[in-house]
C-alpha cells in the first residue's frame, strides 16, 4: 500500500510535465461512475498499469460538484460525511485528502451511497446512523430523524434530576420515541433510572429496542407498541407508573407547511 501511495503521489506531481507517460483521469464503469484512476505507461512495452486506489481529494471534489449540480442541500457536507463514513471516520477534518487514496471497493461503496443522496435521501438514512449528544444511534426510514431541538429537549429533561449516590430510582414515560434518542440519553445519563417508551409504529419500536441494546440500556427500558388513546394501553402504562417525568417530541409540522419543505424532510 505504501508503494502504491508513493507511485500515486509521484504520478500526480509529474502528470503536467510528462503527459505522454502519465494519465490521471476519471474511469466511468457500470460499477463505478466516478472512479478516478492514475495510470502509468511503461516505456518498454507501452502497456498501461492501473493503480486501483483513488485520490480522496478528487472523489470528494467530484461528488461535491455533482451534488451542487443537482441542487442537493449542503453538498460539501454531504460528500464529506458519506466518504468519511465509508473510511470509518466521523469527519475528514484530520484526513489528508491530497495523499489519501480509496480502494476500488471503497469507491464503489461511496458511489452507491452518493447515488442515494442524489435521490434526496437524507444523509442520516444514507449512512444509517447519526450522533445524538455523545451517542451514535441507528437511523432508517420511516422512523423520523432526531432534530437539534430534540437534543435540546433531552438536555432539558436531564436538568429535572440530579445524579447522586442516594438518588432513588426514577421512572419516565416517553410517548413517540422514534429512534429512542431521548429515552436512551436519559438512561445513559442516569444509572438509577428506568423508563417506558410507547410508540404506535412497529418500525419505531424495533429501532428504539435496537438502539437501546447497542448503547447497553435495554434492561432498563420497556418498549411498548400501541396507541395511548386506547384504554387498554393506558392501563398497561399505569402498571409501570407513577412516572417522575413524561416527555414527548411528536412531529409538529402542519400539512400546509409540508408543501414547502425540502424533499429530504418528506422522505
Amino acid at each position: 500500500m505504501m508503494i502504491l501511495h508513493s507511485i500515486f503521489r509521484r504520478a500526480c506531481k509529474i502528470r503536467k510535465n510528462i503527459c505522454k507517460n502519465v494519465y490521471v483521469g476519471m474511469l466511468c464503469t457500470k460499477q463505478s461512475k466516478f472512479c478516478f484512476v492514475t495510470a502509468v505507461r511503461s516505456h518498454s512495452s507501452g502497456s498501461c498499469t492501473d493503480i486501483t486506489s483513488c485520490c480522496l481529494k478528487d472523489v470528494f471534489e467530484q461528488w461535491t460538484k455533482e451534488f451542487e449540480l443537482h441542487k442537493i442541500s449542503e453538498p460539501k457536507t454531504s460528500a464529506e460525511i458519506i466518504i468519511a463514513h465509508v473510511l470509518g471516520y466521523k469527519t475528514l477534518y484530520f484526513v489528508d485528502k491530497k495523499y489519501t487514496t480509496l480502494t476500488t471497493s471503497e469507491i464503489n461503496t461511496v458511489n452507491k451511497l452518493c447515488q442515494l443522496r442524489l435521490a434526496r435521501m437524507p444523509v442520516q438514512y444514507v449512512i444509517e446512523e447519526w450522533d445524538f449528544h455523545d451517542l451514535t444511534l441507528k437511523m432508517r426510514p420511516p422512523v423520523l430523524i432526531p432534530r437539534p431541538e430534540t437534543e435540546e429537549l433531552a438536555s432539558l429533561c436531564t436538568k429535572t434530576f440530579t445524579q447522586t449516590e442516594d438518588m432513588p430510582v426514577r421512572t419516565f414515560l416517553e410517548i413517540g420515541p422514534g429512534t429512542g434518542a431521548i429515552s436512551i440519553y436519559l438512561l445513559k445519563t442516569f444509572s438509577k433510572m428506568c423508563g417506558v417508551a410507547l410508540d404506535i409504529s412497529s418500525h419505531a419500536c424495533k429501532l428504539t429496542s435496537e438502539n437501546a441494546a447497542t448503547v447497553g440500556v435495554s434492561d432498563r427500558l420497556s418498549v411498548m407498541e400501541g396507541d395511548y388513546h386506547l384504554d387498554n394501553v393506558v392501563q398497561q402504562l399505569a402498571k409501570h407508573g407513577p412516572y417522575d417525568l413524561i416527555v414527548s417530541n411528536p412531529p409538529y409540522i402542519t400539512a400546509e407547511e409540508m408543501k414547502n419543505l425540502q424533499p429530504e424532510i418528506l422522505w
